[in-house]
């Protein structure tokens, strides 16, 4: 069972819906149903995840669920379609809901004053999810972003540290200066999160001949604030050359998913650079001389 873990800044609770999915008849669909069926009621995501796990008929039948208790908390407010409707994970790992608009195309603009919480339970037969829609409060944006900053610290102290990182990924919502991000990066570093599922880790490589620290942290706190985990491998500066061609180097035992490699233009285009001279303005010659020049006292 994954609980339902209320953020701070809720306002008035707008919509509750409830709802069962038989999982025996989720697992008959799979067997029968053919895929564009599912392609309809789930994003590629949801069905890479559900089907990667060792009883997917269970977790297809959570995320149905979830669809119908969504439709039913929004139905005061909108009229969704189950396709537009997606259960994703958050940067703590914990269940959240997406919504899309009709197309899927693009987020569903008319559900940006809203806020949902979606928790969602099974036994051997049945997946339940509850699913409550609160109007969005912001009592957290009349803070300074120093003030968040201290209390991500103290919730970071106090062991609630799921909740730290949500408030540190407010500081950078509220002020994205390149000091927060630093400050943000090197804190995240000091939580202890649940583990984070295969889909939400990636792997990332950073290479140049530039200092790469402040690079690698606002790398670092962007994929957080995209729900993934970041694992990181910089190399030492100006080795890029050494560790793209030797197999044997760090980067091959890393196996990144991602390279990044920030090399600056004097190596790529050498002759941009060969003679500043040839960049700067023709300046003449002043006709007057220093008063020194006209002096014997210089």
């Amino acid at each position: 069972m994954v609980a339902l873990q209320a953020p701070t800044n809720l306002g008035e609770a707008i919509g509750i819906g409830v709802d069962t999915a038989d999982i025996a008849e989720l697992r008959r669909s799979l067997s029968t149903r053919t895929p564009p069926f599912y392609s309809r009621l789930f994003s590629a995501d949801e069905i890479a995840y559900c089907r990667s796990q060792a009883s997917a008929a269970r977790h297809f039948a959570a995320r149905f669920a979830a669809k119908e208790a969504a439709v039913k908390a929004l139905s005061g407010v909108v009229q969704l379609g189950y396709w537009q409707v997606e259960v994703v994970r958050n940067a703590a790992g914990a269940p959240a809901l997406r919504f899309w608009n009709h197309d899927r195309t693009g987020p569903a603009a008319e559900l940006d004053p809203y806020r949902s919480l979606v928790s969602l339970s099974h036994t051997d037969a049945f997946a339940t999810a509850f699913v409550v829609v609160h109007e969005r409060s912001t009592p957290r944006m009349q803070l300074t972003a120093a003030e968040m900053m201290k209390s991500a610290r103290r919730l970071r102290r106090e062991g609630l540290h799921e909740h730290a990182l949500d408030t540190y990924l407010a500081v950078i919502d509220m002020a994205p200066s390149m000091t927060n991000y630093l400050t943000v990066a090197q804190d995240l570093d000091d939580l202890t999160l649940p583990a984070a599922t295969p889909r939400a880790t990636i792997r990332i490589a950073l290479l140049g001949n530039a200092t790469l620290d402040h690079l690698q942290s606002y790398v670092k706190v962007e994929c957080f604030r995209a729900g993934l985990r970041p694992l990181i491998y910089q190399a030492g500066f100006d080795q890029y050359n050494q560790e793209i061609l030797d197999p044997s180097s760090g980067l091959y035992a890393f196996a990144p998913e991602v390279a990044i490699c920030a090399i600056h233009p004097s190596r790529l285009f050498p002759t941009l650079h060969a003679d500043a001279s040839l960049c700067l303005p023709k300046i003449a010659a002043p006709k007057w001389k220093p008063a020194c020049a006209r002096s014997s006292t210089c």
